[in-house]
């Protein structure tokens, strides 16, 4: 059975289970997702953004879209240490068990997604977040259509910012479609470190797609991180971000390992003077592909934004990066800069880079530039001189121009692990 004939096979059960929610609003988007997926469906290659895929294997897959299980209490957790409060995503669903949210200082609360989903109040907030305006393939409709679990986190400005959160998206079950949704609110003076770890405990072959919503008020500033470590998984991740009120965004994205790995990270800058930063590196290596789509939609004037995307590609792995800025007729004084730098290692690799720039505004300084190449064979030639092997050099030079992204990660547990995981991975 096709993803999509599973999906239609499961949407009435799940409307059916809401019981007296039926005419809720979040209902309503439901069916306007489920009705959308149906005309559009899943893309394909001639699909510009999609281009370099072959999804076959994941639309074609067959998938158990329930989230009834057993887990392990003691399901060990990638990063630990006494300034990290773990959160858990299992196969989908928010387990409170196995986190220790209630650990957490004052002035940050987190609900289970699922039960406040059909509360007044958070219904207006779905209604108001819910539409991407760039992302809107089948996937983000499927998205729309089932996500029922997650985690809703609201931070204000008596938090202190003494721990990072960590969501841990963790499937130990084979064959299984997750939809997990995580909302962020960050509210008027607030600061936070969040970080979105992904992890496919026994390398099952499964598919993730994940949608984030982070809104971001008045003086808030967050630092978020997404680290995807899935070997064989299947991941599509949505992050979106609202800077409703002046604020400072500032997000760090590292991708190890992932049959298909699809990123897209959409900042919508509605308020003047507020900055973002967007800094990745991803490892294609073996047959992984990685794809990261960024959007930074400048709306308003005296904005910055900063992008520093790199990838390394060995193996047969293919690395891909499509970047696109916009600036509106309003966005004057904008400051907007994008950099792409990919590092081949091996014949059959490749890296696809597309920076792009649509500006309506005249005050403006935007910048955008792409280089690809393979090792400096001069500088491998300098270590070899000096008695280093070859191997060896070559492990240095690629873990210098991976350090550049990774000293961005402001938690030392979580960089140290990192940095573990890239060496493994690259060796």
């Amino acid at each position: 059975m096709s993803l999509l004939s599973a999906v239609n096979d499961y949407f009435p059960a799940l409307e059916n289970s809401q019981n007296g929610n039926i005419q809720s609003e979040v209902h309503n988007l439901r069916v306007q997702a489920i009705n959308q997926l149906n005309k559009v469906g899943f893309p394909t290659v001639k699909d510009e953004n999609w281009k370099y895929h072959t999804l076959s294997h994941i639309i074609d897959g067959n998938y158990s879209l329930g989230n009834t299980f057993q887990y392990n209490t003691h399901l060990k957790l990638p990063v630990t240490g006494s300034d990290i409060c773990n959160l858990v995503i299992l196969n989908g669903k928010y387990i409170p068990a196995l986190s220790n949210a209630h650990s957490l200082p004052k002035g940050i609360k987190i609900d289970n997604l699922s039960d406040v989903i059909y509360s007044d109040i958070f219904q207006n907030y779905w209604k108001q977040y819910n539409h991407d305006t760039h992302s809107t393939d089948g996937f983000a409709h499927l998205s729309h259509a089932l996500a029922m679990d997650g985690i809703n986190i609201t931070v204000t400005n008596e938090y202190d910012n003494s721990k990072t959160l960590i969501i841990n998206h963790i499937t130990d079950i084979p064959d299984i479609l997750c939809v997990p949704r995580v909302y962020i609110n960050a509210e008027n003076d607030s600061r936070a470190t969040i970080t979105e770890w992904y992890d496919n405990v026994y390398k099952y072959q499964i598919l993730s797609n994940t949608t984030t919503k982070i809104v971001l008020s008045e003086g808030a500033d967050v630092r978020y991180q997404k680290i995807v470590n899935n070997t064989i998984a299947n991941h599509i991740g949505t992050t979106q971000v609202y800077q409703t009120g002046k604020s400072n965004f500032d997000a760090v994205s590292v991708n190890i390992g992932g049959k298909m790995v699809r990123n897209n990270l959409n900042v919508m800058m509605e308020a003047s003077y507020s900055t973002c930063h967007l800094h990745a590196l991803s490892i294609a290596h073996d047959a992984d592909t990685i794809d990261n789509h960024t959007v930074i939609d400048h709306k308003v004037p005296h904005c910055q934004s900063y992008q520093s995307y790199k990838a390394v590609a060995d193996k047969s792995g293919t690395a891909i990066f499509n970047g696109k800025i916009f600036v509106r007729q309003d966005a004057q004084k904008t400051n907007a800069y994008q950099s792409s730098k990919n590092l081949i290692l091996d014949t059959h690799a490749a890296a696809y880079s597309k920076p792009q720039l649509e500006i309506w505004a005249d005050d403006v300084k935007c910048s955008h530039g792409s280089t690809t190449g393979q090792l400096d064979k001069d500088a491998l030639f300098y270590f070899k001189a000096r008695g280093i092997d070859e191997a060896t050099a070559k492990q240095m030079l690629v873990n210098a121009f991976a350090q550049d992204i990774i000293s961005k990660i402001s938690n030392e547990y979580i960089a140290n692990e990192v940095i573990t995981l890239v060496q493994n991975k690259l060796s």
